[in-house]
């Protein structure tokens, strides 16, 4: 693996983490976080070889500007929707399984 495949690899994950600002702000800054600290050190080791410096860093997106993005709304919403159908799912197997066993319990009585 060379140092570009390092730094391209860790900026697809940044922006995988930038992208889910709304949700989990602290683990997309610390990701983004990562990502500059890594390039800033294969930088500072490539300088001296006269490689040049991979791209511009990347800047963690502030949660007030994700607010207003549309995609970081939708991708909110979307995980948002899943963990809330998933728990509907739980809660209503859970009615269910008393209801009929309150059902079944009256039968024999």
């Amino acid at each position: 693996m060379t140092t570009s495949h390092l730094i391209e690899g860790m900026r697809r994950a940044g922006a995988i983490a930038d992208a889910n600002v709304l949700l989990h702000l602290p683990a997309a800054r610390s990701v983004v976080n990562s990502f500059k600290s890594t390039a800033e050190t294969v930088n500072d080791f490539h300088a001296p070889l006269g490689i040049e410096a991979e791209r511009g860093p990347m800047a963690p997106t502030r949660w007030a500007d994700a607010l207003r993005d549309p995609q970081q709304l939708k991708q909110a919403g979307i995980e948002a929707g899943t963990v809330t159908l998933k728990t509907a799912v739980a809660v209503g197997t859970f009615a269910i399984a008393y209801v009929a066993k309150g059902k079944f319990a009256n039968r024999d009585a």
